[in-house]
């Protein structure tokens, strides 16, 4: 207990909490400051990191939110990056109608912005029952994320050898075949390219 004077009081707790006592007209209106000099140095401890992450009385804990990220980046990495694959390889190795048109369709879509299409994309998974679920989180980061990596994944496969593909062709090797034995591992550097970029940009 220290004496302020003029019968003020202060009376200090071991857990930091103070009783400022005194006539009534004395502490009337804003206290005076208290500044207070620590002898025991402060104890350091995980308590707080404990708190924050793992306390069942944290309903906003960060554990459940880091979760809740994981839940949405990790398919929203994969699922692209599947489906950007197989259609990389077709618009560069085989031959159909309606190539070219496809690959400026997807160049075209590289420029339109994202912000554009979040509102109708929302109203299309709230209309179909998807907007409220991880399903639709997934959904809307691949439609996203698709024509970058259909772009990125079919220029670099475009720079392959020929002639590998052309003699697994001629040893009787599928589409399929050359694809997943041969292109695929030499996409390598391509595809964890885009797999960062996408893991960072769903991340943010």
């Amino acid at each position: 207990t220290a004496d302020l004077g003029d019968g003020e009081t202060l009376t200090l707790q071991a857990d930091g909490a103070y009783v400022w006592e005194g006539n009534d007209d004395q502490i009337s209106g804003r206290a005076q400051r208290v500044f207070l000099d620590v002898v025991t140095p402060p104890d350091f401890s995980m308590q707080n990191y404990n708190f924050v992450l793992f306390d069942e009385s944290n309903s906003q804990g960060m554990a459940k939110a880091f979760f809740n990220t994981l839940t949405v980046v990790i398919p929203a990495t994969i699922i692209p990056i599947l489906i950007a694959a197989f259609a990389a390889y077709a618009l560069a190795w085989m031959d159909f109608p309606g190539r070219a048109i496809l690959i400026a369709i997807i160049v075209g879509l590289l420029v339109v912005p994202l912000q554009l299409a979040l509102i109708p994309l929302l109203s299309l998974h709230n209309a179909i029952g998807i907007g409220k679920g991880y399903l639709g989180v997934w959904l809307a980061h691949t439609g996203f994320g698709l024509p970058l990596a259909i772009y990125l994944l079919r220029n670099y496969m475009v720079g392959l050898p020929r002639d590998i593909i052309e003699n697994a062709k001629v040893d009787g090797a599928t589409d399929f075949q050359i694809f997943t034995k041969i292109i695929l591992p030499l996409s390598f550097p391509a595809l964890a390219s885009f797999a960062i970029f996408q893991f960072l940009w769903t991340w943010n």
